[in-house]
């Protein structure tokens, strides 16, 4: 059984529990393998590592691996050549009961075109920048790319999401290390995506978690 879950972003066995945040840490049963994909970082201070023990996606593991991609079309009233609103990530996410925690890893950018190549352009290897602040749910806002940039997006043990785009980034950093073919065919996605990143995530009432040492491998762009 193939699970992959789908999340367009618009914008726990074994926990800690810091700040009021629950902070899942322990990884899936027996040990992963270069196949696998993962996340794993250090949040508010406690190292986490969720890993899918096998490339193939199961409902019986702790945690699976999902990619997702959504977009606006705004053709009929561009603006300055840029005429969609587009999102694309790569998620890791505890199965049961809730598909929490989770963390999504996503570009949110204003586009002139909404194809395969422009979607695989945002991954390519190299140094990225955040997205430092949301977009309203205007036109002119939805396809301004001066606010086009890499958003982290997590779901926390309680539901309660976090944003690296609902705050500041001192210091943060986010590097794409490789984007790679899968040519495994009992795989649905065309790419697997690895990145590295450091970076402040905030909820709602401005509460933050620091993640430090940031490292996720997943699925891109599904079949």
């Amino acid at each position: 059984m193939r699970l992959f879950y789908t999340f367009f972003l618009c914008f726990t066995l074994l926990s800690c529990k810091k700040n009021g945040v629950y902070i899942l840490t322990q990884s899936n049963p027996g040990t992963s393998s270069k196949d696998s994909f993962y996340f794993k970082a250090k949040l508010n201070g406690t190292d986490v590592n969720w890993v899918v023990p096998s490339h193939k996606n199961e409902a019986s593991f702790i945690y699976n691996a999902g990619a997702s991609i959504g977009y606006t079309d705004f053709s009929n009233q561009c603006l300055e050549g840029y005429c969609y609103y587009m999102s694309a990530s790569t998620q890791i996410f505890r199965t049961v009961p809730d598909v929490r925690p989770q963390m999504n890893v996503a570009f949110n950018m204003a586009t002139a075109g909404r194809g395969r190549d422009v979607i695989l352009s945002w991954f390519v290897p190299g140094t990225k920048i955040y997205q430092t602040t949301r977009r309203n749910n205007t036109t002119s806002d939805l396809l301004n790319p001066d606010k086009n940039g890499v958003v982290i997006f997590y779901i926390d043990g309680n539901g309660e999401s976090w944003a690296s785009n609902s705050g500041n980034q001192p210091g943060s950093s986010f590097e794409s290390v490789s984007l790679t073919d899968e040519t495994r065919t009992d795989v649905s996605s065309e790419k697997v995506w690895t990145a590295r990143f450091s970076c402040m995530i905030y909820n709602a009432a401005g509460n933050s978690i620091k993640v430090e040492n940031g490292e996720v491998c997943g699925p891109l762009i599904l079949r």
